[in-house]
């Protein structure tokens, strides 16, 4: 299973190393991780939130790579 994963900036910051929080939220689940790839591209594409697909291991698929 592929989820599709937006991701938001808050108004948020952390005190001790002044970096932005940042609001995670599903939008979509996919069992093809081909769709979810393509649903994620399509939704990059409108602009604004950054979107990325995980996997059931947590594992983040952005810009062609796997990420830990």
């Amino acid at each position: 299973m592929y989820r599709l994963m937006r991701s938001e900036p808050t108004n948020h910051w952390n005190k001790d190393s002044d970096l932005r929080a940042y609001d995670q939220e599903e939008v979509a689940r996919y069992s093809d991780f081909e769709e979810a790839v393509a649903a994620c591209d399509e939704a990059n594409r409108q602009g604004g939130a950054r979107y990325y697909v995980i996997d059931d291991s947590g594992m983040e698929y952005y810009a062609g790579s796997w990420i830990d």
